[in-house]
């Protein structure tokens, strides 16, 4: 009788190309000979068998700050597809996810989405989370039980949850989703100097704190237009994708700056943001915002910005702090804006900025560019006065790029 160890290993290994990576890993724990066969071959096995998932090459893709791997030929194949088959594994055993699956799997769906080849080539990354998420939409609900009350998982999940967008909503609707973003957006105990009144935990790093960017993504989807239905279509994850801009641009304006940009941000009236910070109670009951004369009002405007200058950034010498300027509307207005951008250290795109007349603007609003630099979704954030003062108003923003500077404004 043959046996599959008796084959040829040119035959063997045909075969291993044509196999399910799991069923790989199991025919290598039968004996010594196939272990060694497969896990001491080179790196062509393992780069064939990843290239079928239908996932980017990641020799093709960059990070969310435009760079590449360092060695940009060398990638340990095996390690890409373990990692990804551990955490499809996950993805499909719904019923046993403890908190640590619920890491893994959220860490390598991110890391799928925030590696991937600039615009305007196509991604396969995103294509495979968009459709993994959506075939389980229960991977991006609140859920408080069991793992789902383990924070790491919570902040990865919100972060994967941020990505995909407002697309998919909660098990109790999407009328409950926003009593809950405005109920976390409006508490002004989520404000503090420590976390630099935005979205952060804190505002030295700059780490984001993602259940905030999902409460704010919720509270300003209801006001989303006609003319953005790409970002409420089944995902704005596409939108996320970063561009790299020619070597001349990255000079002077790395992050995309300037342009003319639509800024909309949400207010409550102040009496009953008043009323609902007034209580004491740890928790404050989100049912407040159920009572539709509780809700908010949004209001676009249109900021026209150009970079003033580039400073050297000795924590990311390759993303300079880039100072900007700008006024409202198409032409010149007395209402200013001017600030800051730059890449904190997990590498993403924060914003400063200030808003009002020249002399005293007393606007603040702090922001984060939801994935690569360049990217179409465009920024969420919050704002609140200049001042930072006892029960000044807050609220959320969201602000997109329309369009690049005319040649008349080069």
């Amino acid at each position: 009788m043959s046996l599959l160890s008796d084959l040829p290993p040119e035959t063997l290994e045909e075969i291993l190309l044509h196999a399910d990576p799991r069923d790989i890993s199991q025919l290598s724990r039968t004996s010594s000979i196939f272990y060694r066969f497969i896990y001491c071959k080179e790196d062509h096995l393992w780069r064939w068998l990843f290239m079928q998932q239908e996932l980017d090459d990641p020799r093709e893709c960059v990070n969310l700050d435009g760079t590449r791997r360092e060695d940009r030929e060398w990638v340990d194949w095996k390690l890409e597809l373990q990692t990804f088959i551990r955490a499809r594994t996950i993805l499909q055993n719904r019923a046993r996810r403890t908190a640590s699956d619920l890491r893994i799997l959220f860490t390598k769906l991110i890391e799928l989405v925030e590696c991937v080849p600039p615009r305007p080539l196509r991604s396969r990354n995103i294509e495979y989370v968009i459709s993994a998420v959506l075939a389980d939409t229960q991977l991006l609900t609140l859920n408080s039980d069991g793992p789902w009350d383990d924070q790491e998982a919570r902040q990865l999940q919100a972060k994967l949850h941020t990505y995909i967008g407002p697309a998919v909503q909660e098990p109790d609707g999407q009328e409950a989703s926003l009593v809950r973003a405005r109920a976390f957006v409006y508490d002004f105990r989520n404000y503090t100097w420590g976390n630099g009144f935005g979205p952060f935990h804190d505002t030295d790093s700059g780490k984001v704190n993602w259940v905030h960017m999902r409460a704010i993504q919720q509270a300003m989807a209801v006001h989303t237009h006609p003319d953005e239905e790409d970002v409420k279509a089944e995902s704005g994850l596409p939108l996320t994708q970063v561009y790299v801009p020619p070597g001349e641009e990255w000079a002077c304006d790395w992050a995309g700056l300037n342009g003319v940009w639509q800024c909309k941000f949400c207010f409550c009236d102040h009496l009953n943001l008043a009323e609902y910070n007034s209580s004491v109670d740890e928790e404050r009951d989100p049912v407040f915002f159920e009572d539709a004369s509780h809700g908010d009002v949004c209001r676009a405007i249109d900021i026209n910005v150009r970079v003033l200058s580039a400073s050297h950034d000795p924590r990311h010498p390759r993303h300079p702090r880039l100072t900007f300027g700008g006024h409202l509307g198409i032409s010149m207005s007395a209402t200013t804006v001017s600030g800051y951008v730059t890449m904190t250290d997990e590498g993403y795109v924060r914003w400063h900025f200030r808003s009002g007349e020249p002399i005293n603007p007393i606007w603040s609003s702090e922001g984060v560019q939801l994935g690569g630099i360049g990217s179409r979704y465009g920024v969420l954030g919050s704002w609140t006065t200049s001042f930072h003062d006892l029960m000044d108003p807050v609220g959320p923003f969201w602000m997109r790029k329309l369009t690049e500077p005319s040649q008349s404004e080069s």
